[in-house]
């Protein structure tokens, strides 16, 4: 597990639960409970489906910043134009 869920932190706390037979993973920084790496006694590892959240998460996250820079470089575009368009109304006058 990468990051928390809830906060993004990436610093986690285990806890012996079940008088030390189970194990309880939650966010240092908020408390959230993450998941039971052990429980009774049985290592359940990281959950296939908590994988495949991380990573859809992070795709979307690229595609927004590759989106964001488009639109950076779209905007400049514009703003170049804008610029160009009104020297040359200053020339011509």
């Amino acid at each position: 597990m990468s990051k928390c869920n809830n906060c993004s932190a990436s610093i986690f706390v285990d806890y012996e639960i079940h008088d030390g037979e189970s194990t309880r993973r939650d966010c240092a920084k908020c408390g959230r409970t993450l998941s039971h790496p052990t429980w009774y006694g049985v290592d359940q590892g990281e959950p296939a489906e908590q994988m495949a959240s991380e990573l859809q998460i992070r795709q979307i996250e690229i595609r927004h910043a590759d989106a964001a820079r488009f639109e950076a470089s779209q905007m400049k575009k514009r703003i170049a134009a804008a610029k160009a368009a009104r020297r040359d109304e200053v020339d011509a006058e």
